[in-house]
């Protein structure tokens, strides 16, 4: 099962989201129109990935797509718990620069 969920609206400007499951080339879709939709509005968005068990270079494209958008407006992506696999995806491009990643007992704000 895949799901993208709004967790909770931090403030005004930062949003919380969970994902769940896998992110490839088959639900990129679904995902990205779940991703537009519970981010607009929103310069912050805080990802909660201790439940994505696997991302492929769409899912990588995507997240950056969404920080590039963000950007823009000042904003920021955070990753947050990313599992070890999707860590290690995340270091071997290079990407762990340009997200914010926290994991273990760093809080979500």
């Amino acid at each position: 099962m895949n799901e993208l969920k709004m967790i909770k609206k931090l403030n005004q400007d930062a949003v919380l989201l969970s994902i769940d499951g896998e992110i490839d080339i088959f639900n990129i879709g679904k995902v990205r129109e779940q991703l537009v939709q519970l981010t607009d509005g929103f310069k912050e968005v805080q990802i909660d990935m201790k439940n994505l068990n696997f991302i492929d270079s769409t899912g990588l494209g995507m997240l950056i797509g969404l920080v590039r958008d963000l950007k823009g407006k000042n904003g920021s992506v955070v990753l947050i718990n990313p599992r070890p696999q999707v860590m290690r995806l995340l270091e071997t491009t290079g990407l762990n620069t340009v997200f914010e990643v926290r994991r273990g007992d760093e809080s979500i704000a």
